[in-house]
C-alpha cells in the first residue's frame, strides 16, 4: 500500500488499461516509467501515489499527442468502479443526501491541498486543488471535473451543464471537448478548481 504524503484510490486507474488499448497505446510499460503496476488499479482498497498517476496520464498525453486525454478518461470511467462510495453515491434517496456523501467521502478517494462542498438552499459549488508538488495534474483535474459533471447530471440530466467550470490547467489546443462535457462556460487558468450550479432539492 502506497504511504506518501498525497495519494488516490488505486481504482481510479480500474479502467485506464482497456481506455489505453483502445487507443492503441499499451499501458503496462508506461505505468512502469513512473512505479505503476496495472494490476493495482483492480484493488479496490489499494492506494497509490498521486504523482504517479498523474505523471502516467500526462505520458499518455504524449503518447497520443491528446491533450484532452484526462477528460476523455473521465468520460470513459465507469462511476461504480470506486467501489462503496461510487455505490453510495448511484444510490443517494436525494441530490442533497449524494452532495452530502460526495462531501464527506470524496477526500477518501484523493488527498487535496484543498476540497470542499458547500450546499446553499440557491446555489452550491464543488472546490478543489491539488499540492503544487505534483506534477502535471492537467489530465488528472480534467478526469475529475468531468467525473463531478456526471454525478451532478445524474440528478440534474444528460444535458444539464453547471452555470460555470473554473479549471486551474490552460486551456488545451481544442476546447471543444471541454465546452461539450463541461458545458460552455468553461474558464481555464484559474486558481482553483471550481464548479458552480443552481441548486434543486
Amino acid at each position: 500500500m502506497f504511504s506518501g504524503p498525497y495519494s488516490i484510490a488505486a481504482s481510479s486507474g480500474r479502467d485506464l488499461e482497456e481506455f489505453a488499448r483502445e487507443l492503441g497505446v499499451e499501458l503496462e510499460p508506461i505505468a512502469r516509467l513512473v512505479g505503476l503496476d496495472v494490476g493495482i488499479f483492480q484493488k479496490i482498497h489499494e492506494r497509490i501515489s498521486l504523482n504517479a498517476f498523474t505523471r502516467l496520464l500526462d505520458i499518455l498525453k504524449s503518447a497520443t499527442s491528446d491533450d484532452c486525454i484526462g477528460i476523455r478518461y473521465g468520460e470513459r470511467y465507469r462511476i461504480g468502479n470506486s467501489g462503496p462510495f461510487g455505490f453510495a453515491l448511484l444510490h443517494a434517496p436525494t441530490f442533497r443526501d449524494a452532495l452530502s456523501i460526495y462531501r464527506d467521502y470524496q477526500q477518501l478517494i484523493a488527498d487535496f491541498a484543498f476540497f470542499d462542498v458547500d450546499i446553499g438552499d440557491k446555489e452550491s459549488s464543488i472546490e478543489w486543488r491539488y499540492a503544487s508538488i505534483i506534477d502535471h495534474p492537467e489530465q488528472y483535474v480534467d478526469m475529475r471535473a468531468r467525473l463531478a459533471c456526471r454525478f451532478l447530471q445524474k440528478y440534474m440530466g444528460d444535458k444539464w451543464f453547471p452555470g460555470e467550470v473554473k479549471l486551474v490547467r490552460e486551456a488545451p489546443r481544442s476546447v471543444a471537448l471541454h465546452r461539450k462535457l463541461l458545458g460552455p462556460s468553461v474558464v481555464f487558468g484559474s486558481v482553483m478548481n471550481c464548479i458552480t450550479f443552481t441548486s434543486a432539492f
